[in-house]
């Protein structure tokens, strides 16, 4: 899911996006509709998209230990706030130019507990206004138990580079994570019951 706002050329953007996607051979979703910075509330714009993503999983099957929420310029605020507040509908979270400070910061509510927790992807320019307040909450949320990867992103440049370095991250973490749940699996009753089974006969 890819939320592109407040870019110079957000047409140009999204182009950009697509190509990467069809060179991974990844499907992309890419929203219209983003709430405006300084809404009250983003509930009827998060259902939509939340829904059109169920829709889209379950048509194409999509793998759901292999979901990546990306934001970029704005879209990457709220990206940030959607995959704070909904992580079950994510796997992992990259931020490009923005990340957690701004108006929606307030509606955002992280979670102490590792079972409803998602990987995050910083890239922020270190010049951005914002950056003091951005590596705060960083800092807050790892205190937290979030994996944090910092990449640097230098004004006005093209994302290109942390972009592939990112696909990289995305690509361990999807693996770590599908590790994690094999895991879980395992330590379930099921995996308790296979266990006795094997040691008894």
């Amino acid at each position: 899911v890819v939320l592109i706002q407040g870019v110079e050329d957000e047409k140009k953007g999204i182009e950009s996006w697509v190509d990467w996607a069809k060179k991974n051979q990844w499907l992309a979703l890419f929203p219209s509709v983003l709430p405006r910075e300084g809404a009250i509330s983003t509930e009827e714009v998060d259902r939509w998209i939340l829904g059109i993503k169920r829709e889209v999983s379950e048509r194409y099957h999509v793998v759901p230990h292999q979901i990546l929420l990306l934001g970029v310029g704005l879209g990457s605020h709220y990206a940030s706030y959607l995959a704070l507040n909904y992580p079950g509908e994510f796997s992992a979270a990259a931020l490009f130019r923005q990340a957690w400070a701004g108006s929606f910061e307030k509606l955002m509510r992280p979670n102490a507990d590792h079972e409803k927790q998602i990987s995050f992807y910083v890239a922020v320019d270190s010049a951005t206004p914002s950056y003091a307040v951005v590596e705060k909450k960083a800092a807050e949320l790892q205190k937290k138990g979030y994996p944090i990867q910092w990449d640097s992103l230098k004004e006005g440049e093209d994302v290109s580079a942390p972009r592939d370095r990112m696909t990289q991250w995305f690509q361990g973490d999807s693996e770590n994570r599908l590790m994690r749940l094999g895991r879980k699996r395992k330590s379930g009753w099921k995996g308790t019951f296979h266990q006795i089974r094997k040691n008894l006969f």
